[in-house]
């Protein structure tokens, strides 16, 4: 007797919406299965939703690069500003540190204290390049002397160490190909750690 193989772990969605439309073509008015469940409908229409929900996706995701263009712009007009604020309080102050401190304005030279570290920033997960593993990056955080990377079958735990090190990019490994991890980091400073990352979701390769 034959049996199917699908393989979905294996397929990306592309492949997926092809071999939908392909059952959808193949079983209609297929005299060998005359009822077929789902329906040829239910398919159709399932392919169609997800190709609508993509468009949507793409769409938001150009929204998100237009505000974040103008965020850095913004930030831009700002630096702009505090430099010139600076050098007008260094011109009224005639560079009389005792004045200076009285405006807020950090003195150059003069250390600053160092609290406890936050949360990595931008923390995310992709496909590793190896068999059973998962590629993780964030953005460094000020302060953290080293990362401590988490992975876990469920997004409340319980989670397994899979990295400690100073570096901002991590690979989970041994995993089991196929299967969904949920994964996080922290940051631990002079202080001690910091609060964990938001957790970021993948199939391991």
């Amino acid at each position: 007797m034959a049996h199917i193989a699908l393989q979905l772990a294996k397929k990306k969605l592309d492949e997926k919406l092809v071999l939908c439309q392909t059952f959808e073509t193949k079983l209609t008015g297929n005299a060998n299965v005359t009822t077929a469940k789902p329906t040829v409908l239910e398919l159709t229409g399932k392919r169609t939703a997800i190709i609508a929900k993509r468009a949507d996706l793409a769409g938001a995701r150009a929204q998100v690069l237009q505000l974040e263009g103008d965020l850095a712009n913004l930030e831009t007009d700002l630096d702009g500003m505090l430099t010139t604020e600076a050098a007008t309080i260094e011109s009224a102050t005639g560079g009389d540190e005792a004045k200076i401190l009285t405006t807020g304005a950090p003195i150059r030279g003069r250390p600053q204290p160092v609290g406890p570290v936050g949360a990595p920033q931008d923390f995310s997960a992709t496909g590793g390049d190896m068999e059973g593993s998962i590629d993780s990056h964030w953005t460094p955080e000020k302060g953290a002397v080293s990362y401590t990377g988490e992975h876990a079958l469920s997004p409340t735990g319980p989670f397994t160490q899979f990295y400690v090190g100073s570096k901002s990019s991590a690979t989970a490994t041994g995993l089991v190909s196929g299967t969904v991890y949920y994964l996080r980091v922290n940051a631990v400073g002079a202080n001690g750690p910091g609060p964990w990352s938001d957790i970021a979701q993948r199939r391991a390769t």
